[in-house]
């Protein structure tokens, strides 16, 4: 059955995948268009103005192997470089403003940058620390916000484990925007499959349809093994359920509390079909551990999803 992606067709099929929150539940919202929104500033960048950044042991820095996050190719899943050059990478000083643990080993930080940095949600930005090598992180923050940024971390090396024993007040040096993981300009319906600290370049393209209203309609499939393992929980509800163009599906691996509302299990065929019957429509972005991303691909593949139509960013 084709569906068009507004909240209409998808109010037709269980809304399961969202954790109670404190608020009282929206009511679900008229079946019409998703209201006007501002339209976004002229200096918003866009994917096609991405530029790859010159391959030098100065600008793209050495990867930190037992934390830093791999991007291997994908030649049909890389949007093609535009001749405009400009979004630009540069170096900042990032002074920690905010810094909040989700649970054990998973951490929030807000970094004020000294200037504004111009990125399209989905980039990554490289963090230095005095004696240790750079290591990148997504951008959870919407490009909305320019003079300050949000990352997502998982406490599993060096770096991380540095970062978490640090205070307000303090300084990093952060060098970026980075990266092609990014919604292409003409692509409307996107998917997200996201697992464990994978949500990081979701969050920030989740922000971005909530924040300018694009023509875009971003669904979300988002796997943890505990329930404390979602970050951004309560935030993530509050999109699904006031926002028209998205649509967020969570899933517990692991044993489920008594008044879990969501699904249960891997993310699989049967799920995917279930949330998003029109699903051959989208575009399919995956983040996460290599495991995940390979049996994501594998099972995309076998429902008859093109390669043209997924993406992917792997973790190590």
């Amino acid at each position: 059955m084709a569906h068009d992606g507004t909240r209409e067709s998808w109010e037709r099929h269980p809304r399961k995948g969202i954790l109670p929150t404190t608020e009282e539940p929206a009511q679900p919202s008229p079946p019409l268009a998703p209201p006007p929104g501002p339209e976004p500033s002229a200096a918003m960048p866009k994917a096609s103005e991405i530029v790859a950044p010159p391959a030098t042991p100065q600008e793209v820095p050495p990867i930190a192997p037992e934390e830093v996050r791999s991007s291997p190719p994908a030649p049909a899943a890389t949007p093609p470089p535009a001749p405009a050059q400009r979004i630009v990478f540069d170096t900042y000083t990032g002074t920690i403003v905010r810094m909040e643990t989700h649970h054990s080993g998973l951490w929030e930080f807000d970094f004020a940058l000294d200037k504004p940095m111009r990125f399209v949600a989905g980039q990554y930005v490289s963090v230095f620390l005095p004696g240790m090598k750079p290591a990148p992180f997504s951008i959870a923050s919407s490009p909305v916000e320019r003079e300050r940024i949000v990352l997502g971390i998982e406490v599993v090396g060096a770096v991380t484990g540095a970062l978490s024993r640090m205070q307000p007040g303090d300084k990093v040096t952060l060098k970026g925007p980075f990266g092609r993981f990014v919604i292409g300009d003409d692509e409307r319906k996107v998917c997200f499959l996201a697992g464990g600290i994978g949500i990081t370049p979701f969050m920030s393209m989740l922000r971005w349809v909530r924040d300018t209203n694009p023509d875009k309609r971003a669904v979300l499939f988002y796997s943890c093994r505990r329930e404390d393992g979602f970050m951004w929980r309560e935030e993530i509800a509050r999109m699904h359920e006031t926002h028209p163009s998205i649509k967020a599906v969570l899933t517990l691996t692991g044993d489920a509390p008594a008044d879990w509302r969501g699904q249960q299990g891997r993310i699989c065929e049967a799920m995917i079909r279930e949330e998003l019957p029109d699903f051959k429509d989208y575009v399919f972005f995956t983040c996460g551990p290599p495991a995940l991303i390979d049996a994501m691909f594998a099972l995309l593949a076998s429902m008859g999803v093109p390669a043209q139509q997924l993406r992917r960013e792997a973790w190590h």
